[in-house]
């Protein structure tokens, strides 16, 4: 049953992928994933959340949080939006899904809602001042507090971290390969989703690791 049950769900992943791919078609024209590909990773990732998981209530944020970021990915890439249905559907679902399983006390939730937006908000600020361009979307501002719901404070801002480092690679990898174009909107959506799943799954074993590092520094100076 240890193994059956996350290959039952991954194979739901698998169907459900195709459904999400629809949903996402209705705010685009020109879908970039093929939806076998977003079946294939929905799949990967609803597998992967029933494998670390199991059966606990805990199971259906997860299924529902990669769902929603699976969407905006595709979104995001095809034509530059994270659509407000979206994130109004991520918000109101973890909101109840938060009430029935909350691993965390509910007012982590409600201030990683907060802190992520706004931190995200004041990224924008400060990058369209330098960039004297808009650097952040409204729409990757609103997504932050779906996220925030999910993740909880601490998870919410590894996430940002995560997300930015992740831009910061691609970008660099890009200059190097000479196919940055210059003026070109680059989707955020997508390393969004990528932090966010990281810090989900994998987070809270990042920084215990981080901070073990810093404390044999801190001995051993």
């Amino acid at each position: 049953m240890f193994i059956v049950f996350p290959i039952i769900i991954a194979i739901t992943g698998l169907l459900l992928g195709s459904v999400l791919n629809r949903f996402a078609l209705h705010w685009t024209d020109r879908p970039v994933l093929a939806s076998p590909l977003m079946g294939l990773a929905t799949a990967l990732l609803f597998g992967l959340a029933a494998f670390q998981l199991g059966m606990q209530k805990e199971l259906a944020a997860a299924l529902f949080f990669i769902s929603i970021l699976i969407i905006v990915v595709q979104t995001d890439l095809s034509e530059l939006i994270i659509p407000n249905k979206v994130v109004l559907i991520g918000v109101a679902g973890a909101i109840l899904l938060r009430l029935w399983s909350h691993p965390l006390p509910l007012w982590n939730y409600g201030i990683a809602a907060i802190a992520g937006s706004g931190f995200l908000l004041l990224i924008g600020i400060a990058g369209g001042k330098l960039l004297k361009k808009e650097a952040m979307g409204g729409g990757d501002i609103k997504l932050y507090v779906f996220i925030g719901l999910v993740l909880g404070i601490k998870l919410t801002l590894l996430s940002i971290f995560l997300a930015s480092a992740a831009a910061l690679a691609i970008g660099i990898l890009q200059l190097m390969l000479r196919v940055y174009q210059n003026g070109r909107t680059i989707p955020f959506g997508p390393y969004i989703a990528v932090g966010a799943i990281t810090a989900y799954f994998w987070g809270d074993r990042f920084i215990e690791a981080y901070l073990s590092l810093l404390s044999q520094g801190v001995g051993n100076g």
